[in-house]
């Protein structure tokens, strides 16, 4: 009498390659998890804060311009407006510290190129203190694509000038207090200043002029 066959090797068999796809499954599923917790490891409302920041930065900055135009850089209604920046200004630092020192820079992958451009914004008004400390940070968040290169240049400019140093990209503007006319600050290698500004991807200086309500010539080789 024949022996029946043993089916115990094709029963493991089939049980492990089970336990193999089960496991497979589990691990997908965990790393699916994982993604989805580090995606939401930003604080809620990152991103709509620091935008909200970003409009307040600006939203007497803009009104100035033409109070200043109309009624002059000394006038007491350029004086309120300034007066109420300062008080948001004042308000946007020690909330963007908090998120730095939490959470490091904000990474326009993640909140996005607006909200990330407000923190800079914000960084741009504040004190000098507080610029050259966070200053390695955003150098940092430029070098791994989170931040534009344009920010970090224009820090730089802010950075030297208000430490009496020419700036490298011309774009800090000293404005006379009698005419209220534009003009830029003193530039380093000032023949040189717009391939540096290309490198980063800032206009021709010329062209920035312009916005400022005057011609830029750039000094002759």
């Amino acid at each position: 009498m024949l022996n029946r066959p043993v089916l115990q090797p094709v029963f493991h068999f089939t049980y492990m390659s089970l336990w193999k796809i089960v496991s497979t499954i589990a691990m997908l599923c965990l790393g699916s998890l994982q993604t989805v917790r580090a995606e939401n490891s930003t604080p809620p409302g990152l991103r709509v804060e620091l935008e909200a920041m970003g409009e307040s930065d600006q939203v007497h900055r803009l009104e100035a311009r033409a109070v200043a135009e109309k009624f002059g850089h000394n006038s007491a209604e350029n004086a309120a407006l300034w007066e109420k920046q300062n008080a948001i200004d004042g308000a946007n630092i020690k909330r963007l510290v908090e998120i730095l020192e939490g959470s490091g820079w904000p990474q326009q992958s993640i909140v996005g190129g607006k909200a990330a451009g407000a923190a800079f914004f914000v960084l741009q008004h504040a004190s000098l203190q507080h610029q050259k400390r966070f200053l390695p940070m955003l150098r940092e968040a430029v070098a791994n694509s989170e931040a534009r290169p344009q920010y970090l240049a224009l820090l730089e400019d802010r950075i030297l000038v208000r430490e009496g140093r020419p700036q490298m990209y011309g774009s800090q503007l000293g404005v006379d207090p009698i005419t209220g006319k534009h003009s830029f600050r003193l530039i380093e290698d000032e023949a040189n200043v717009d391939r540096r500004r290309s490198a980063v991807g800032l206009e021709p200086l010329a062209e920035y002029a312009k916005r400022f309500g005057f011609i830029y010539e750039r000094p002759k080789q």
